[in-house]
């Protein structure tokens, strides 16, 4: 005999304080003056949400935040108008500045004329990262 496991997972809407339906759940991140938050919404007042805010994205320009801590801040564009699935809709999709000194690949190629062997992709090691953070002031 087969079992099929279901998790149910019910979801308050952070705004009215009531149960949203299955299926018509959003999660938003922000990020405002260093802090984040996470608000679970209603795809309604998500959307609302979004409008609201719409017109200071498109003024401002996104930043993403490197994961490794002491690592710089890359500046990065939204990519607008593109189709995202469902699951990340609300996400903007980021690009990192071609123009970024201290983007991935500018350090690879400080870390090759320094004799480092180092990929063409994936996640730079973090000792490699702390020497070049360090050699150019980041640390």
């Amino acid at each position: 005999m087969a079992k099929k496991i279901r998790q149910i997972v019910d979801v308050t809407d952070d705004m009215t304080g009531e149960d949203v339906p299955e299926g018509k759940a959003d999660s938003i991140t922000l990020t405002l003056d260093g802090m984040t938050i996470d608000l679970d919404l209603h795809v309604d007042g998500a959307n609302e949400l979004r409008e609201l805010l719409a017109p200071y994205f498109a003024a401002g320009s996104a930043t993403l935040r490197r994961a490794a801590a002491g690592a710089p801040t890359m500046t990065a564009t939204v990519v607008r108008g593109a189709r995202r699935p469902s699951a990340t809709r609300g996400t903007p999709r980021v690009r990192v500045s071609a123009d970024d000194p201290h983007s991935p690949d500018a350090r690879r190629k400080w870390l090759r004329a320094q004799g480092h062997e180092v990929n063409d992709r994936g996640r730079l090691a973090e000792a490699l990262n702390e020497e070049y953070n360090k050699a150019h002031g980041l640390a």
